[in-house]
């Protein structure tokens, strides 16, 4: 009887080898750290928002395994190929810089762009950094993120303050609502930010639940408040300044240094000249294309459009010199009737 072709065996040296592709394949500690805060923050597929704080740790570990579980299923199944999606090889050498000279005659070089970026976003540490992230679908304005921080570079020791306002819109057909609340008041900790010991930072928190909006709480870190009410809670929680990561002047700009964005233009956004610049494929912002426009004056960031088609996302940046009514911002409103509920 024909039973048709048989299926390959793996032996030992396969499975070595597919293990040894997902480890040069999986992504570092602090990447799927980093993709667990921004999923904690996250309403729907958008860029990576790194401020606020996973709601469940050990989804860190879901993650992780959930990673290694499908890289290596893929490897081992019968006929199956160690190569990435687009055809290429595996591994840490298909993924190093693009090219960084000059795109366009009369163009910076992305490196210059990236160490003048660096520069600029140091020299403005004492600025309030106020972003906002605005959510696209099908033409309309689904969600924002607004946020506040001063100094705008905070160093080790100094203590800094940090506002997120979140609005959404539940359905097309209802109005867009400030729905979350959320302040820190904090002092820097030691060390590398991007390390684990300057992920977290002891402070004080406040959260504003709204209510009227159709969920059921606000979460931060390990605390719950429920709509309608406020919070205060004093202890180690996520540390805002680490947290802007990728999506900070300076995060941004040793990206622009690596190689991930080309300079491909000129420009003018909000009055102002700018250098435009597009992301490769080696780039964090994902879907592509995901454009970026830089002050040709003051070489800090001011816009930045992520995705096609009927969802996408902008980001925008704005450095405010602390007076006092840009330093009102930063205090969280208690809206009145709410009760303290922490």
């Amino acid at each position: 009887m024909h039973t048709g072709s048989q299926l390959p065996v793996r032996t030992e040296d396969d499975v070595r080898a597919a293990l040894k592709a997902l480890e040069d394949q999986a992504p570092s500690a602090e990447k799927v750290l980093n993709a667990v805060r921004a999923a904690g923050a996250r309403r729907r597929p958008r860029l990576a928002r790194a401020l606020r704080p996973p709601r469940w740790p050990q989804l860190v570990m879901g993650i992780a395994m959930a990673a290694a579980l499908a890289g290596l299923t893929i490897a081992l199944l019968p006929g199956g190929a160690l190569w990435g999606s687009r055809g290429t090889r595996p591994g840490r050498a298909t993924i190093g810089p693009a090219s960084t000279g000059p795109a366009a005659s009369g163009l910076p070089s992305a490196t210059a762009l990236g160490q003048a970026m660096l520069t600029a976003s140091s020299a403005a540490t004492g600025d309030i950094l106020y972003t906002t992230e605005t959510g696209f679908n099908r033409g309309v304005i689904v969600d924002i993120y607004r946020g506040w921080l001063w100094p705008a570079s905070p160093v080790a020791g100094q203590q800094a303050r940090w506002r997120l306002a979140f609005s959404e819109r539940m359905s097309r057909a209802k109005p867009l609502l400030l729905t979350e609340d959320d302040g820190f008041t904090y002092t820097v900790p030691p060390g590398n930010p991007d390390s684990e010991r300057g992920n977290y930072a002891r402070g004080r928190l406040t959260v504003v639940c709204y209510a009227g909006t159709g969920q059921s709480g606000c979460g931060f870190g390990n605390t719950e408040t429920p709509p309608g009410t406020w919070s205060e809670h004093t202890g180690k929680f996520v540390n805002p300044g680490a947290g802007t990561g990728d999506l900070s002047p300076a995060g941004i700009a040793k990206g622009i240094a690596r190689g991930q964005w080309r300079v491909t233009g000129r420009d003018h956004i909000g009055g102002q000249p700018a250098i435009k610049l597009t992301e490769t494929r080696t780039g964090v912002y994902q879907p592509l294309p995901t454009v970026l426009w830089v002050s040709a004056r003051t070489h800090l960031p001011i816009r930045m459009n992520n995705g096609a088609g009927a969802t996408w996302s902008q980001n925008e940046w704005h450095y405010l010199k602390p007076t006092a009514t840009d330093l009102a911002m930063l205090r969280v409103p208690v809206p009145p009737g709410y009760h303290r509920s922490g």
